[in-house]
């Protein structure tokens, strides 16, 4: 059964106007990884050198050779092609042929460049990951303070309803009420700091995950599974591709000093030449080989070879630093996570209860008439605080959990 074009057409403009789903962390990091400009170009750059090293390890490109020999400039035969038998026109081919261990070096390094292209994809996909979380994280604060904040309004503003009424019936203070009506202002100035910090906050998210960054983010932060002893932690940072890309470049350091070594050796070349003469006279060939004479190699292969050496030397030193580096960012995110962490479970256990209990006992004593209604708006900012707070331990936890998994997350 065909569905009428003009309920197909309401169908489709029904689907364009639902509500888009929350946009939940995962999905972010998922979005950020798809049709991300960055990773494409990395993964060109590696194809690139993978068909690079094929060429490198071809001979080099023949060379055809044209040209006139002898050709007389005076005389009965000036400027003749035929009448002087020396004269030749000359048709020739040249084959560079440089050593094997040089051309096979060639391609081997182009093969090198596409491991490090590689290892710098990968850490480029960890990078993306962990600065898309932290992106979603920025606007995820934001926004859920407001809510808390629209929360304590409704509760201030019931509370400005109440004194109201109060002070007509004498029971309050219009310094009191003045008060209260300070605290909304303030608390909707807040709300506006709020909104510019989430705005700034969807603007950056959306340079990884483009106009899905608008949506609504889903409430609540994902669970957090367990984290594996410190010390598999540790030996998991020497996995990062970060060391991946420091050992690419110590390889095609090795690669250059092989190159290096290998310069000792000559490069051949040789040649076929066809020479026509005049009809009177004999054509000639000739064949020619040529090699290179490595002579003067003090200032030349030598400093060479010294040269790759000192830069090896060099690239072994920064692995050495990236994993004193790594292991440093883990120890301090590792120590953040576990402070933040005790620190939220002592604000739901000690903190948060008492704060709402210190709420209904100012509501309770204003109600009988023994604490003023400042004590109350003092109870219900200082509970806003806190929940602020408490709030910014969660997205800081999960800020050090999500570097905690960019340093030892799997490949892949």
């Amino acid at each position: 059964m065909k569905i009428p074009v003009v309920f197909a057409a309401l169908l489709a403009l029904a689907a364009q106007n639902a509500p888009a789903q929350p946009l939940t962390i995962d999905e972010a990091v998922a979005l950020a990884l798809t049709n991300q400009p960055l990773l494409a170009g990395q993964e060109a750059a590696i194809d690139s050198s993978r068909q690079n090293a094929v060429a490198e390890g071809q001979l080099p490109d023949p060379r055809l050779k044209l040209g006139i020999n002898n050709l007389p400039i005076n005389g009965p035969d000036q400027w003749s092609l035929t009448n002087d038998f020396m004269t030749m026109r000359q048709i020739g081919i040249e084959q560079m042929i440089p050593a094997t261990a040089k051309r096979r070096l060639k391609g081997e390094r182009a093969e090198l460049e596409a491991g490090l292209a590689a290892a710098e994809l990968e850490n480029l996909k960890r990078t993306i990951r962990r600065d898309a979380r932290l992106a979603w994280l920025g606007v995820y604060f934001p926004a859920q303070a407001m809510k808390l904040l629209n929360t304590a309004l409704v509760f201030f503003e019931q509370q400005r309803d109440a004194a109201e009424i109060a002070l007509r019936a004498g029971r309050t203070s219009l310094a009191e009420l003045a008060r209260l009506r300070v605290e909304i202002e303030l608390q909707r100035d807040r709300l506006l700091d709020f909104a510019g910090q989430e705005r700034k906050a969807h603007a950056e998210l959306a340079r990884w995950i483009g106009p899905a960054a608008h949506r609504h983010l889903a409430d609540g932060l994902p669970p957090q599974p367990p984290l594996p002893p410190i010390d598999t932690m540790r030996h998991g940072t020497q996995d990062h591709p970060q060391l991946d890309t420091a050992r690419a470049e110590i390889a095609l350091a090795e690669n250059d000093l092989r190159q290096a070594r290998a310069a000792y050796k000559p490069d051949w070349s040789v040649e076929v030449m066809y020479s026509k003469r005049g009809p009177a006279y004999s054509d000639m060939v000739t064949v020619q080989v040529g090699v290179e004479l490595p002579l003067f190699t003090a200032n030349r292969q030598d400093r060479r070879v010294a040269s790759r050496v000192a830069a090896k030397a060099k690239h072994e030193q920064q692995h050495e630093n990236h994993r004193r580096l790594l292991l440093a960012e883990l120890e301090t995110a590792y120590s953040s996570w576990q402070t933040l962490k005790l620190r939220g479970e002592r604000f739901d256990r000690d903190v948060l209860p008492q704060a709402e209990n210190r709420i209904e006992a100012a509501l309770a004593g204003y109600r009988s008439g023994r604490v003023d209604l400042a004590s109350v708006v003092e109870a219900r900012r200082a509970a806003l605080e806190l929940r602020l707070q408490r709030l910014s331990l969660d997205v800081e936890l999960a800020r050090a959990r999500t570097q905690l998994d960019y340093l030892i997350a799997h490949k892949g």
